[in-house]
């Protein structure tokens, strides 16, 4: 466990699935010790987490009757109501109600209040078991354990952002189909869709990342434009794009690169999103020349102001050239025309 996580509370559920459909949760240990192995477990979960590139964002519904989540919450960290088992208990109450009528299976949910350099958080997990083989004596055993690594269901709820009004502070994994709406309805959380900003954060990462790659300026143009297009592609088919896709078509040779920057937790884009066309466009890159210059340029520079086109005048007009460029634009042709703004017309 990094030395600058410290773990509040642990407890853990089971839910049940009886015959006939229904659910039932018991207690397993609803205080656990905070042990060196409870540390570790702590650790596994909540890397294997931030891992995930499959998750939603949002943040908790208002109606607090129907999602009661934030309600309990609040009056927990208010110290109004009960202690972290009490809290557990509840919220397990509102995730057998939640999972009626469902495909899910149960399992242990592990419930951590941590907190980690300045962020104090509440991570809820839902693991399995799995069989394994264990050697003792030079005999191998069959044994149960844990399946940390599996889990499909989880959600978190940054407790710093809430309560300093933030959004986008609960995320929980996105799977295929409808089967998480019920942990996403147990948590209570209001997916709030920010296609243009998950769109932003994209852009500026796969900028980021070919900067971090040293790519040459053909190699980075040539990034920035096979981004645009498979965000283009999926835009206009109103098709979720996954950022396990997006890194795998962009980046072939080496996806989980790309993905480590995309995944990164203070971004917290969306883990499928369908790409808002406007904000895809400052990934596009300008080139001409002729016999006697040459130019490249993106589209941010026309979206900041930088470069201004005139298609009466069939002009462009480039301001804050570098300094350098300036000195040896005023060294060989004087200052005879007004440059005083650092533009330059071409």
């Amino acid at each position: 466990m990094p030395s600058e996580t410290r773990i509040h509370h642990c407890a853990i559920h089971a839910l049940r699935k009886e015959e006939g459909g229904h659910f039932v949760a018991a207690p397993v240990n609803a205080e656990h010790d905070i042990t060196d192995t409870v540390a570790w477990l702590v650790d596994e979960l909540t890397s294997e987490y931030a891992k995930r590139s499959n998750k939603a964002y949002g943040v908790f519904a208002v109606d607090e009757d129907q999602y009661p989540t934030q309600r309990q919450l609040r009056d927990y960290m208010a110290g109004a109501a009960e202690d972290f088992g009490g809290l557990t208990a509840r919220m397990m109450a509102t995730l057998v109600d939640r999972a009626k009528g469902t495909a899910a299976t149960g399992g242990y949910v592990i419930f951590v209040h941590f907190r980690q350099v300045e962020t104090e958080a509440l991570i809820v997990t839902i693991v399995n078991d799995k069989v394994g083989a264990r050697l003792t004596g030079g005999r191998l055993n069959r044994t149960n354990y844990l399946d940390l690594g599996g889990f499909r269901f989880a959600g978190r709820v940054d407790i710093t952002k809430w309560r300093a009004g933030g959004n986008r502070y609960v995320d929980f994994l996105k799977g295929r189909g409808d089967i998480s709406e019920y942990f996403q309805r147990f948590l209570g959380c209001d997916t709030t869709v920010q296609a243009a900003q998950d769109t932003r954060n994209v852009v500026g990462v796969v900028k980021r990342f070919a900067v971090a790659q040293g790519m040459n300026q053909e190699d980075r143009a040539d990034l920035l434009q096979r981004a645009k297009a498979i965000g283009d592609r999926y835009a206009m088919r109103h098709e979720e794009m996954t950022l396990d896709a997006f890194a795998n078509e962009l980046h072939p040779t080496d996806p989980a690169a790309l993905l480590e920057y995309l995944t990164d937790l203070e971004l917290n884009i969306t883990g499928a999103f369908v790409p808002d066309r406007r904000s895809l466009r400052s990934l596009t890159v300008y080139r001409g020349k002729t016999q006697l210059w040459s130019l490249e340029f993106e589209r941010s520079a026309l979206d900041e102001g930088e470069i201004d086109y005139n298609a009466e005048a069939g002009t462009l007009t480039i301001r804050h050239i570098p300094e350098g460029l300036r000195d040896q634009l005023r060294d060989e042709v004087g200052t005879d025309r007004d440059q005083t703004d650092g533009a330059a017309d071409l």
